[in-house]
């Protein structure tokens, strides 16, 4: 059918020169940022099937502002209290969020941003609210 090779499109783009494509590695190998945006994404998926989803109050299905904002939270294994969140800003003006359990705000462990393309996923400093700039999406460790 001439489709042997058609799967490599999805994972590397073997047009140069600016053309535009669905790839995640670009044509020089270098990461593009939808792989970066899928990697976070990877993070928190459950990868145990012990792992489960944990429903978000007040964000249906993970929504929030009508898309213009997302949020999954995943506990890592049951009996655990560890969990990953992912947070996504989809609008145009920065965004404050937090995570509030049982006792109130939660400070993560660790705080991952992705607010800039060129220059991938960053570390930011852990506190109990997270300003998500415009277009931009955070993976938070928490304890439960």
């Amino acid at each position: 059918m001439g489709l042997s090779r058609a799967h490599h499109a999805i994972f590397w783009d073997f047009y140069g020169d600016g053309a535009i494509t669905w790839g995640l590695v670009a044509h020089d190998g270098t990461r593009k940022p939808l792989h970066h945006a899928y990697r976070m994404l990877a993070q928190v998926l459950p990868r145990q099937q012990q792992s489960q989803r944990v429903p978000v109050t007040g964000a249906r299905d993970g929504r929030l502002e009508d898309g213009t904002g997302a949020v999954l939270v995943t506990r890592l294994a049951l009996g655990t209290v560890e969990a990953q969140v992912l947070m996504v800003n989809r609008g145009e003006a920065a965004r404050t969020a937090a995570v509030v359990g049982g006792s109130g705000h939660v400070t993560p462990r660790s705080v991952t941003l992705f607010a800039d393309p060129a220059v991938g996923p960053v570390a930011v400093t852990p506190t109990p609210e997270i300003t998500l700039p415009p277009r931009s999406m955070a993976v938070l460790a928490i304890r439960l």
